[in-house]
């Protein structure tokens, strides 16, 4: 488990030694400290390979690519790309994000809405560009928290603060 604080603009990571089951969860004392680019980090991503990292920063309105020397591992070299995507062109102080299974396309939610980005080249934050599609939810409530899709991508699933609701 890997998680970030945004009081500290930190990356902590976890330990788990039975799968999935948090009741057995231990840090590890492994962190990585993105202050010097991050101010405000409020969501984290990793690529399946575990060595590329995506951190967003709600202040800066702007994704930050890193990569890590070995596969999910805090201990090892997290270096910073120089790649960062501002996305305050649509939004500011965005909650949340998420990217398709191959990582050519990415979501980010802010107040009611969910934009939609194309990375012409998968893992690569330099090619990412605003597709000019968006979805607004304003009918459910004000401000979704998260989202997440089905494994086949034919549905998707918001939190909503104001409602304390799921709605597909």
């Amino acid at each position: 488990i890997i998680t970030d604080s945004v009081e500290l603009n930190t990356i902590y990571e976890y330990n788990l030694s039975t799968w999935f089951d948090i009741t057995t969860v231990t840090y590890s004392w492994n962190s990585s400290s993105v202050t010097t680019q991050v101010s405000n980090s409020k969501d984290i991503i990793f690529n399946p390979a575990g060595t590329i990292m995506f951190v967003l920063d709600v202040s800066n309105d702007r994704i930050y690519e890193y990569t890590l020397s070995v596969w999910f591992d805090l201990s090892s070299t997290v270096t910073y790309t120089w790649n960062s995507f501002l996305i305050s062109w649509q939004t500011w102080w965005p909650f949340w994000f998420e990217l398709n299974n191959d990582w050519t396309m990415m979501f980010v939610v802010w107040g009611w809405v969910i934009y939609k980005y194309t990375m012409w080249t998968p893992y690569a934050l330099s090619t990412i560009s605003y597709s000019w599609d968006s979805f607004s939810a304003s009918t459910q409530d004000a401000t979704p928290t998260g989202i997440a899709f089905s494994s086949g991508w034919e549905k998707f699933f918001t939190s909503w603060n104001a409602t304390n609701l799921i709605v597909k």
